[in-house]
This record gives C-alpha cells, structure tokens and sequence, in this order.
C-alpha cells in the first residue's frame, strides 16, 4: 500500500532528494517546519484539504512549500522511481529566479477534445519563480478550478 511505498522511499532516494510527504493522515516523518532544514528528509505535510479535493489540497502545498523558502519543487506521485543524483545535476542548472517548468504535459480525451495536463505519475518540477506566478494567477482561469468536477481532482496538476 501507500505506507509502504513511502517506507521505500524513505529508506531509498528520499532523503537524497529532500522528499516531503503529502498526507491525510499522521505518519512518522517529521512535519516540515516552516523554514526548510537541509537535513532530516523525509518530512511530511499533514494536508488539511479532503483527499477529494486535489485542487484545494495541490494550493495548500504549494503555499507550504514556498513558504518553506523552495528554490524548487519536484512533484510526483509515491510511486514515481527517481535518480537523486540525476535530478540534483539538473538542477544544478536551473536558476530559480526563472520562471521555469520542466515535465511533459499528458493529454487525456474528453468529449471532442483533449485537455493537457500535468501528472505527478511522470514527476514534474517548478522554480520558485513559477511558484510565485502560479501564486498570482491562482483564481482566475485557467487556475480557478478548487471546485472542479471529481475528474480534475484526481488531476490537480491541470490547473497548471
């Protein structure tokens, strides 16, 4: 189950990459303080947002995490397999007073259509600048959907 993905990475590649993990209910990591250390990963955020409510739940974890001083986040999924070294040399070379978006948008049929969207599942990561400018338009479209239909909160990452 889902503890013991996070038993895996905890004992793996998580402290290498300083994971946090989002949850809905008390684990034995310690909570992310709201100054991030440089050691002690992993850390956990106890999400007060319904699990249903991806949206709601993706706002407060950004808001957490650049209040924690972020230069940069990498968000995935549990059971997301990652090389910590790989993506440490990455982002050696990103500058976080960029805006900057690295990932590959997904595309899921809808009706007539197809909406692009970010997933967790391929991992994905943004600045702190990004940070900031999702901050600004968090509420007007395409950023507004904290109330969305059950689809888009299984897939917050779409408000990107």
């Amino acid at each position: 189950g889902r503890l013991g993905r996070l038993e895996a990475i905890a004992d793996t590649w998580g402290p290498a990459v300083r994971a946090v993990f989002v949850t809905h209910s008390e684990i034995r990591w310690p909570a992310l303080p709201k100054s991030a250390p440089c050691g002690g990963y992993p850390r956990s955020l106890l999400s007060p947002a319904p699990e249903a409510l991806g949206v709601k739940r993706l706002r407060w974890v950004l808001t957490e995490v650049k209040a924690a001083g972020a230069d940069a986040i990498f968000m995935a999924n549990d059971h997301t397999a990652v090389l910590p070294e790989n993506l440490a040399c990455f982002l050696r070379g990103v500058d976080p007073s960029e805006a900057t978006y690295a990932g590959r948008a997904l595309a899921q049929r809808r009706g007539n259509g197809a909406e692009l969207f970010n997933s967790g599942a391929a991992g994905y990561v943004i600045t702190k600048a990004t940070l900031d400018a999702v901050d600004a338009a968090w509420g007007q479209p395409p950023c507004a959907a904290s109330d969305g239909e059950k689809w888009l909160q299984g897939n917050p990452g779409l408000v990107f």
